[in-house]
């Protein structure tokens, strides 16, 4: 073999070729996987990257010591690895863990208002002159009189069941949280005057259909308030009261209804 291929092996950080890596023997009882599927899957890893913590399987790479789901196991094993050498390299991450807690709803599984806000801030700091931004705040009507007569337990299992349907009637970019209480907010992204609506009519058709007759609650119902931006550089906060100030106005209707900004 010639001296310089061995030379670009060694500042690459590869192994010699024709050599085998051999992996760390804590790492393979760690992750479980077979020693030969880790170490082809540390032949992988990032140039210059030292030990597992860089590894990277290639999308495109037939793993050699795979056999038919071999590419599978091969971003199996370095799953695993990372996971593996995490303690042994003093390496915490329960802060990410604490973090995404820190912004959900616990008991509804919703971004929480934090969450809600932080998010706002971001986008109206990367807001173009064209994009369009709509708030629906959602409330739900007569809970407390729900909590007082039939309890909490009920009254969070009813949560739990709006933020459901909230959840699955919204549009795939829209953004929804509990926003305290018994409302919730939904950041609507690029939405016409008609979708803005439109959304805010699902989901207050979502939870009227609703089957709570297990919880003997009774039929649950929402408010809707629906607000757009009248600039690109109205502060996404201004939005937010406009559309409760429609919520308050849809309750004064009647409730069980959806009403717009003027």
């Amino acid at each position: 073999m010639a001296v310089g291929s061995r030379r670009e092996a060694r500042s690459a950080g590869r192994p010699r070729p024709g050599r085998r890596r051999r992996v760390n023997g804590r790492i393979r009882s760690r992750s479980g996987h077979r020693a030969r599927a880790v170490a082809c899957c540390a032949d992988r890893r990032a140039p210059g990257s030292a030990g597992t913590h860089g590894l990277r399987a290639q999308p495109h790479t037939r793993c050699p010591a795979a056999d038919r789901n071999g590419h599978r196991r091969c971003h199996r094993a370095v799953a695993a690895a990372r996971r593996a050498v995490a303690p042994l390299r003093g390496e915490d991450y329960s802060h990410r863990a604490a973090e995404a807690r820190a912004s959900t709803d616990a008991l509804t599984g919703l971004p929480n208002r934090r969450y809600f806000d932080e998010f706002c801030g971001l986008m109206a700091r990367r807001r173009r002159a064209d994009d369009a931004v709509g708030v629906l705040m959602i409330d739900i009507d007569h809970f407390k009189r729900l909590n007082d007569t039939r309890g909490h337990g009920t009254g969070d299992q009813v949560l739990k069941a709006v933020a459901g349907a909230i959840a699955s009637t919204i549009r795939e970019d829209d953004v929804p949280a509990r926003y305290g209480g018994e409302e919730f907010a939904v950041l609507l992204r690029n939405p016409s005057p008609l979708v803005a609506f439109e959304v805010g009519e699902r989901v207050r058709a979502a939870v009227e259909s609703l089957d709570v007759s297990h919880l003997d609650a009774g039929p649950v119902s929402v408010s809707v308030g629906v607000a757009l931006a009248g600039s690109a550089d109205q502060p996404i906060e201004e939005i937010v009261a406009q559309a409760d100030r429609a919520l308050y106005a849809a309750k004064r209707g009647g409730r069980n209804r959806v009403a717009a900004a003027a």
